[in-house]
């Protein structure tokens, strides 16, 4: 779908111990863009 919306996760933000990556998810640390800013944002 066009209006798909892609996360982000830096990987800093995984802990180092193994855990999964779902428990590791942070919203808060995700960043969002609209997959037409997305385009833009590629050089």
């Amino acid at each position: 779908a066009e209006d798909q919306v892609v996360a982000r996760i830096d990987s800093r933000d995984i802990p180092e111990t193994g855990e999964d990556l779902e428990l590791a998810f942070d919203t808060t640390k995700a960043h969002f863009f609209e997959k037409a800013a997305e385009e833009k944002l590629i050089v």
